[in-house]
């Protein structure tokens, strides 16, 4: 029940750079403190004494670091350490900042120091979790005098410019993100050193972080799973939202937004991150977008199909429900003269699924089954994504100029989220860091036509996989223009990655396409570029019959469906997907936590396109108990005759409460009450308040 869940398990947070007001006090786990001014120390107490656990969050490649880059910090002035482009130019990151003249940065050692710096005030105030988000570095840039020293001491050898050709770019690009993960690193443990030598406090460090597809889709490197090698980094914020997931792909040649399946695969590939290794993982959502144009329905519309999507993922069951909350209840949207502020309808929903989000550790079950296919998917895809300023490209699918397509990728994953086959990303880089890493699969796909091997371990680690009863789909034609790269293949004899593949494979170095058998298992090759996928419905069909035909080998049921269904302990998750096909039915009596009234159904019948949260009132089994409630449920208690507790929200929020209840006698404190006899449930109507109401039920 959602009101055993106490604030230390940290279920949920939000990020916030305005002082505590109760206006928008969502009333979360935590809340990340955001950015390094002067007055940090008294936004932490100040959200601490209203009950808050506080973190600390800011960025680590972008912010107002003017202090640094005017030599204040240390006398040495650091705007060489800016990144900046083929042409000289800075990249800047003032559109999206409240203060000018902000660079993104080359991560050297004097400015892990300077943060480091910069951060130890709030360690000092107490807190004790560190939150430095998005290390990122444009694929385009690599042109600085700081990047060009950093290059030549890593690499030992006079700098190569990126675009000079796809060797050079791919080593500046790799280095680019050997460099974040350097500096956090250093960060992170000179932090957890100090806590620990000052206070005796045991430090925790995170890094809220794009999921690798969206930076791959951004043209940004970032160290991803790299950090998966830095042990004092403790866990991961998924910024995934839908500025990032309604990016557009193409599917049967169509270019467009796709929010629910490109969400679908951000929030996997970033549980994927976190699987298995012990660190945190909190997947994001966002009720609105950075872009300010937009009405509240369109937002809430999108908002609840990357929800839905997040929910999707049963291994993570941490989140931050909001970044800014303040943008969210004291803004106007459109930013107009025609703005309105946040409907109460909506707001009832956001506090709702607030609340119930920390309670989503729970066991799960797939109702279609559990049919997986594992897309594998690498850190080097971020090496090769090449901008305008790249490398002249002569491979038919490099989407010159429409990198953000990702074609490659998505030809391979969208046919099966369209088919309502559960594709997983897998990241490939992790077969060289864990043994049996791919024991819970049974069937994967790949292409080299967007990604390259870092190791040949990965295809030790792969081919005793598929010999030990694996099924591997394998579609690359070899004309993607990195094939070329200088990698360790080259030095083991090979052309390129693709035939030290086959050959570990025991299929030769240069195999017909068709099918193989390999030990126990089975290579089905398909000599095709996956972004033809992509681009061609017959080729996508064709590539769907192979993956159903490897799946059926390994007793594989994939089941066609036009839905995602899942159940988390009492709730119930369901996606019906766009297009032609029937609705989802389920019946039972359920709570609907998407309706803002709280409506109890009877039944369920989701239409193509919508999206479901809604609670089984039959999995609740003591007398009195919440379901669902848009306030944060504190001090229950209860006996034979009457319940009192706490509710708190947002000042003047509009607050419902549905609990599983007998007939109340009297209800005292709320502004209005309605008991639905058939359902066994207690319907509390209240208006919010930061610092609690009080309220009783009389049995």
């Amino acid at each position: 029940m959602i009101t055993d869940r106490s604030r230390e398990s940290e279920y949920t947070g939000v990020q916030e750079s305005a002082p505590y007001d109760g206006a928008f006090s969502v009333q979360s786990d935590f809340v990340m403190v955001y950015g390094l001014d002067r007055d940090l120390p008294g936004r932490i107490r100040e959200y601490r004494r209203h009950g808050y656990i506080v973190h600390l969050m800011t960025g680590i490649s972008w912010g107002n670091y003017q202090d640094y880059l005017n030599g204040e910090f240390d006398g040495r002035k650091h705007w060489d350490e800016a990144q900046t482009d083929r042409q000289g130019q800075m990249v800047m990151h003032d559109h999206n900042v409240p203060f000018p003249n902000v660079p993104y940065m080359i991560p050297t050692d004097a400015f892990a120091d300077y943060l480091t710096r910069k951060i130890i005030p709030a360690i000092d105030e107490g807190v004790s979790d560190i939150h430095m988000e998005e290390p990122e570095i444009w694929a385009y840039s690599g042109y600085s005098e700081a990047f060009r020293r950093e290059y030549r001491l890593y690499y030992q050898e006079d700098f190569r410019p990126p675009h000079e050709d796809v060797t050079a770019f791919y080593r500046c690009a790799r280095l680019k993100s050997i460099l974040y993960a350097r500096t956090i690193s250093r960060i992170a443990h000179a932090l957890k050193d100090y806590a620990m030598r000052v206070y005796g406090r045991a430090l925790r460090f995170y890094v809220p972080t794009h999921s690798l597809i969206n930076y791959a889709q951004y043209g940004i490197v970032s160290p991803e799973s790299a950090l998966l090698d830095e042990p004092w980094v403790d866990g991961y914020i998924a910024q995934v939202w839908t500025d990032t997931s309604r990016v557009k792909n193409v599917y049967h040649g169509q270019e467009a937004e796709r929010i629910f399946e490109t969400a679908f695969l951000e929030y996997g590939v970033m549980q994927e991150l976190a699987r298995g290794t012990g660190r945190r993982m909190w997947l994001l959502q966002d009720p609105i977008e950075d872009k300010p144009d937009e009405t509240w329905e369109y937002y809430r519309a999108s908002y609840l199909n990357g929800l839905t999507a997040a929910l999707l993922q049963p291994e993570v069951y941490r989140y931050e429900v909001c970044p800014w909350p303040r943008r969210i209840w004291c803004g106007k949207y459109p930013k107009n003269e025609a703005g309105v502020p946040l409907p109460k309808s909506y707001e009832t929903t956001l506090l709702c699924v607030g609340q119930a989000l920390r309670d989503m550790d729970q066991p799960y079950e797939w109702p279609d089954g559990d049919g997986t296919a594992g897309v594998l998917i690498a850190d080097s895809c971020l090496f090769q994504r090449c901008c305008p300023s790249g490398p002249e490209l002569k491979n038919a699918f490099a989407e010159r100029g429409k990198e953000h397509l990702f074609s490659g990728f998505f030809g391979l994953s969208m046919p099966l989220i369209k088919a309502g086959i559960r594709a997983l990303p897998v990241q490939m880089d992790n077969l060289g860091r864990f043994a049996d890493y791919l024991r819970p699969y049974r069937l994967l796909v790949m292409s080299y036509e967007f990604m390259k091997p870092e190791s040949p371990a990965w295809h030790l680690a792969l081919a005793l996989w598929v010999r030990s009863g694996g099924r591997l789909v394998v579609v690359s034609d070899g004309s993607d223009d990195f094939h070329t790269v200088s990698g360790w293949w080259q030095k083991e004899g090979y052309k390129n990655a693709l035939e030290h593949l086959f050959a570990s494979l025991d299929l030769g170095r240069s195999p017909a396409p068709g099918r193989f058998g390999v030990g126990k298992g089975e290579v089905f090759y398909l000599r095709e570029h996956p972004a033809a996928i992509a681009y061609d419905a017959g080729k996508a069909e064709a590539y769907l019959n192979t993956v159903r035909e490897a799946a059926l080998s390994a007793g594989l049921e994939l089941q066609t469906k036009n839905r995602f269904v899942l159940r988390r302990g009492p709730y119930l998750i369901a996606h019906v997907l766009d297009g032609p096909g029937e609705a989802f039915l389920a019946e039972g009596t359920y709570v609907d936590l998407y309706d803002p009234e709280l409506r109890v159904l009877e039944s369920i019948r989701l239409l193509p396109g919508e999206s479901l949260l809604a609670a089984d009132v039959s999995a609740y089994r003591d007398d009195f108990c919440l379901i669902a409630g848009a306030g944060r449920v504190e001090e229950l208690r209860l006996n034979k005759s009457a319940c009192s507790f706490t509710v708190k929200g947002p000042e003047r929020s509009r607050l419902l409460l549905r609990f599983k209840s007998p007939a109340p006698s009297g209800v005292t404190g709320a502004d209005a009450c309605e008991y639905d006899k058939k359902s066994g449930t207690l319907l509390l109507r209240l208006t919010g308040s930061s610092d609690g109401k009080k309220l009783r039920v009389e049995f």
